[in-house]
């Protein structure tokens, strides 16, 4: 399994309890439209393929398609 843990603007990818090389990334890297300044959580909704970030009252989201 992978999990995503993230603080301020980054964020850091485990497999189990392994960090995965090259982490952190920016938060910026997982699409437009994330708040430059961090976010407060996420969730990745897999029957839509998305993950939704929200910062405050906004919320924002990404899709995981093939080839996008």
């Amino acid at each position: 399994h992978l999990h995503l843990f993230h603080t301020g603007n980054k964020y850091w990818v485990f497999k189990d309890t392994t960090l995965q090389p090259g982490y952190p990334h920016d938060l910026i890297t997982l699409g437009s439209g994330i708040p430059p300044h961090g976010i407060d959580s996420a969730i990745w909704w897999e029957d839509v393929g998305k993950t939704y970030f929200f910062k405050g009252d906004r919320s924002v989201y990404t899709s995981h398609e093939k080839n996008s």
